[in-house]
């Protein structure tokens, strides 16, 4: 049976979906930072109106709110979008490494991970506990999962 998509995993990415995906992406963090969108709007340099239009879907956000954003929010602002292009925002550090550091990262959160479990449930304090070490995982394995596809896909030279 063929793929429908052979070469692309994701969807034709529409404008809309963008809007959307930032919009509600906006929407979240107002909603868990129990902000304001005069908060939003001081935060990313903006009017009021402005957020309420990017929240609404109904206007794209230049590069340079969008760099605000990030700086301010991280993924959170970002990841939803980008999602859509199946990427995500991590900070530098994360993603520079060795696969030894990996492997060493990777076994320290399998054993925060075995201790939380010990009782049989993982608390919220032991998942903010992990939570760096877990965002730190993940950028590695994405870094390595980059190299693989890199390494795979990338053309002969020799």
């Amino acid at each position: 049976m063929m793929r429908p998509h052979i070469q692309r995993r994701f969807r034709t990415i529409t404008d809309s979906s963008v809007l959307e995906a930032f919009g509600t992406s906006l929407r979240t963090i107002r909603e868990e930072d129990r902000a304001t969108n005069a908060d939003l709007a001081r935060v990313l340099g903006r009017s009021k109106a402005t957020i309420e239009r990017y929240i609404a879907g109904d206007r794209a956000m230049p590069a340079t709110t969008l760099v605000r954003g990030c700086q301010e929010w991280d993924g959170r602002l970002a990841d939803r979008a980008f999602a859509l292009a199946g990427m995500r925002i991590v900070p530098i550090e994360s993603v520079e490494g060795t696969d030894g550091q990996a492997l060493a990262d990777l076994c320290d959160l399998a054993a925060q991970l075995a201790e939380a479990l010990q009782d049989g449930i993982v608390t919220d304090d032991e998942r903010a506990r992990m939570a760096p070490t877990v965002r730190h995982v993940v950028a590695e394995l994405g870094r390595l999962h980059r190299l693989s596809c890199t390494r795979l896909f990338a053309p002969d030279t020799s």
